[in-house]
């Protein structure tokens, strides 16, 4: 669906601007990315309302596409499939989140974070960018 539809909006805006189909396929391609992009950011904020951790759910899902730019990984076999798997993901990690936090105090906290952004931050520095 995302693919007919990006595919649809290059057709649409190649023969606006005159373009040959090389660069028609330039533009769906880009347009599937926004699309893609767009859809998941509707699926997280949906289910952030509903379940009532759309701040949580919104911090980890930047925070996972930030890293995602540089770290590689594995792939969905389809579009939609990437969309559902980060949203029981970045779900599930917000969830855990909301449930902990309060039973928590903030020196635990502040000392968990440091430990955490410490270990991310070398880690990420030593295996990224994966070719």
């Amino acid at each position: 669906m995302l693919q007919k539809m990006s595919n649809y909006l290059a057709s649409k805006i190649g023969r606006i601007l005159k373009m040959d189909k090389e660069r028609e396929e330039i533009i769906a391609y880009g347009a599937f990315g926004l699309i893609q992009t767009l859809w998941s950011l509707v699926l997280t904020v949906v289910f952030g309302l509903i379940f009532n951790v759309l701040a949580e759910v919104l911090i980890v899902s930047l925070t996972a596409v930030v890293l995602r730019k540089f770290s590689g990984g594995a792939h969905a076999t389809s579009p939609n499939r990437c969309a559902v798997l980060g949203i029981v993901v970045s779900g599930g990690f917000a969830l855990i989140i909301k449930s902990t936090a309060a039973n928590l105090n903030i020196a635990f906290i502040l000392v968990y974070a440091f430990a955490v952004f410490t270990f991310a931050y070398f880690t990420t520095s030593r295996y990224s960018p994966v070719d």
